[in-house]
């Protein structure tokens, strides 16, 4: 969904009209996932984050902004999230133990996990992010580089490099 559609919807939904809601969540809701997974490279806390933002969403929608970025927001609320989630597990427990337990934990019922997880090993953490939302969030490189505040040129070679490396490495990846 374009910007200009995102606004529209908030706008609507702001006016009482919840019908728009399921529209903007399907448009939105893979940017934010691989957003979010980016950054706890777990698929399921990424699914139970991901709901997160969409009620914080919900519950702040009369202060959110229509002059400014819908999609923006979305990134910022939905990074704002994972990373309180990872300062909230880092208290309660040491990080590298959470991870541990993350990666233990994790069943890969679906190849996409299986992908994922393989993905998240071969690319360091910026081309990571940049990699998901491109291709699994259909963001074009003008919009990553306006949400994450990198200069255009930065993120197509991130991308660019990570692409390179997954090539290398998943030559040999059954699928």
């Amino acid at each position: 969904m374009e910007e200009k559609n995102l606004k529209e919807s908030v706008i609507k939904l702001k006016s009482g009209d919840m019908s728009y809601f399921a529209s903007l969540f399907e448009a939105t809701k893979k940017v934010i996932f691989y957003n979010i997974y980016s950054i706890v490279k777990n698929y399921e806390t990424s699914e139970d984050l991901t709901q997160e933002v969409f009620i914080k969403f919900l519950e702040n929608l009369d202060s959110i902004d229509v002059n400014k970025s819908i999609s923006g927001y979305f990134i910022v609320l939905s990074r704002n999230i994972a990373i309180n989630y990872l300062k909230k597990m880092s208290k309660e427990d040491d990080y590298e133990a959470f991870e541990f337990k993350a990666n233990t934990l994790d069943t890969y019922d679906s190849d996409e996990k299986i992908l994922m997880d393989k993905i998240k090993k071969i690319l360091n953490e910026k081309e990571l992010n940049v990699f998901l939302l491109h291709s699994y969030s259909d963001l074009t490189f003008d919009e990553i580089s306006k949400s994450l505040n990198k200069p255009l040129g930065t993120v197509i070679w991130l991308y660019n490099s990570g692409i390179k490396k997954l090539r290398k490495e998943l030559a040999n990846y059954d699928s």
